[in-house]
């Protein structure tokens, strides 16, 4: 019998930012995967409750830079009226922030400077239950590249923090699952990284040396990259994805 392939959305912010790791399993479990690029889309075309799962994906913008880029307000308007109507979301970086803000939280500067680079997370006891206990660190390091941050939503399930900010990840009312840190990511995917954003990894005072950056990756990339596979198809599951 016929069975119609489940579609899947990705908001992309810019090219080097895809779903990369995610968007191979999508793939690999048979589901249909279209990627839009939000600053070239029309987004009044877009039906946002047709999509079986929206990923929004990371950018060097912020959220609160809405008056120099009008479409994050569009954008954070959809991503609400999906999760309204119950359908299951994932954001990850510049996306976790724009779910976290169409949630009603509060997204902003962090307070302790940007992370960046390989450090691990700490489970909650929520979290050690959860898709999430592929990631500790025990299992494995994870791959950071923020200078913002948002607040917990209310009624938000927090699974994992890192020692520098509390919000790393959480889910919301079952079908939405934000990702402030980067387990999406693969090495080919960091080499354009390390040349294309470049502020604060080179320069007189870098915040991670991307020389030691790449040293780390080598290191840590297959590891992240394994657990990653078996969080993210544990939570799909969970959405009959």
């Amino acid at each position: 019998m016929w069975k119609r392939r489940k579609q899947v959305l990705v908001f992309t912010h810019v090219m080097q930012e895809g779903a990369c790791l995610l968007g191979r399993l999508l793939s690999e479990r048979g589901h249909d995967v279209h990627t839009v690029s939000i600053p070239k889309t029309d987004l009044s075309q877009i039906d946002i409750l047709a999509p079986d799962l929206l990923v929004v994906m990371g950018g060097p913008i912020s959220v609160y830079q809405n008056e120099d880029y009008p479409f994050l307000d569009q954008e954070i308007d959809l991503i609400r009226k999906r999760i309204k109507a119950g359908r299951p979301v994932i954001g990850i970086c510049l996306g976790a922030q724009l779910v976290s803000k169409a949630l009603g939280a509060r997204v902003y500067a962090g307070t302790q400077g940007d992370e960046v680079g390989w450090h691990p997370l700490k489970l909650s006891e929520a979290g050690r239950s959860s898709p999430a206990r592929h990631l500790e660190a025990g299992c494995t390091n994870m791959f950071h590249w923020h200078g913002d941050v948002f607040d917990l939503p209310e009624g938000a399930e927090l699974w994992a923090s890192s020692a520098l900010y509390p919000n790393q990840i959480y889910q919301k009312d079952g079908f939405v699952l934000a990702i402030q840190c980067h387990p999406e990511v693969m090495e080919i995917q960091l080499r354009e990284w390390f040349v294309l954003f470049t502020g604060q990894i080179t320069g007189d005072d870098p915040v991670v040396p991307v020389s030691a950056l790449r040293t780390q990756t080598r290191e840590h990339i297959e590891t992240l990259n394994q657990q990653a596979r078996l969080f993210f198809s544990e939570w799909l599951e969970t959405q009959g994805l």
